[in-house]
């Protein structure tokens, strides 16, 4: 069930495969010198780190400032990609979020990994929740501890088709935020 939930992520994510996603080489099967059979997913080598890696915490201020910059840029961007794809990835965290340096242009951005636990659109009565926004944004506030007033700053607004909301509470001065996309039917009443 996993593997299949990644091939068809993959297939969703063709247009960006070897940009915020690796390059997908699909599922093969696997004979090992004692015969044993596995069964298993081929895909492009990505060298970068976590965003809570050794690396990314040891970076001078300076640098730092200007990486996370980039990389919550980046992390919406990809987000955005995901959510035009209809792939909602339900278990985020820092794991699947790596920071890569492009080799030619040097500009840091993210590469996305691991979409076993996503779901996409099977049947057209019932629509995917899209939640990728706010589960990255979860991961650069709570997982990784980027500064809150920079993620606000630069990650962008939810997109209008955002449906969920979240709600954060700064650890250390218990500032909160609500994170949520803007009313774009506000003529249509409940009442």
């Amino acid at each position: 069930m996993y593997a299949l939930n990644e091939a068809f992520s993959y297939d969703k994510l063709r247009p960006a495969q070897g940009t915020v996603v690796p390059w997908f080489y699909g599922m093969h099967q696997f004979t090992l010198p004692d015969g044993t059979v596995l069964y298993g997913l081929l895909m492009e080598y990505i060298e970068g780190w976590a965003l809570d890696s050794n690396f990314a915490q040891e970076l001078s201020p300076k640098q730092l400032t200007k990486r996370n910059l980039l990389q919550i840029q980046s992390c919406h961007h990809a987000a955005r990609i995901l959510d035009v794809a209809d792939v909602s990835q339900r278990d985020w965290h820092n794991g699947q979020i790596l920071l890569c340096t492009n080799e030619t242009t040097k500009a840091d951005h993210v590469v996305l990994i691991d979409f076993a636990s996503t779901t996409q659109t099977w049947d057209s009565d019932e629509p995917n929740l899209i939640e990728n926004y706010f589960g990255i944004l979860r991961v650069l506030l709570t997982d990784v501890g980027f500064d809150l007033d920079l993620v606000w700053k630069h990650y962008g607004e939810p997109d209008d088709w955002d449906t969920t909301s979240y709600y954060y509470t700064h650890p250390g001065t218990k500032e909160e935020r609500h994170f949520r996309a803007r009313d774009i039917f506000p003529y249509i009443s409940c009442a």
